[in-house]
């Protein structure tokens, strides 16, 4: 049984980077469970090496790899997570266009 994992924060206080992140991975509770570990939340440090390695299927490593452009503003090498996003749920796809709003300021 896997365990929901409740986080209080206020988004606002963080960079418009971890803002769009953070948006990405909230729009899935089982990402957001499995990734949290890896965040500190005090430093907007995110181990992104650990969470390229954990076992994901390809819609939430495709969700992770956007979250990483929008955290880094950087794609990593040979990386195609397109094909992926068309088979995301819709509030995954929806959290990933929150997820860009945030970083380019087009939403608060």
């Amino acid at each position: 049984m896997s365990k929901t994992i409740s986080i209080q924060f206020s988004i606002k206080k963080f960079s418009v980077q971890m803002r769009g992140a953070l948006a990405v991975f909230c729009a899935d509770q089982n990402l957001m469970n499995a990734v949290v570990p890896l965040i500190n939340f005090e430093t907007e440090a995110i181990l992104w090496d650990e969470m390229f390695e954990m076992p994901f299927g390809p819609n939430h490593m495709a969700a992770i790899e956007i979250a990483y452009g929008i955290a880094t503003d950087k794609l990593r090498p040979n990386i195609n997570f397109l094909d992926a996003t068309l088979n995301m749920d819709a509030g995954l796809q929806a959290g990933i266009l929150r997820g860009f709003a945030l970083r380019w300021g087009l939403k608060s």
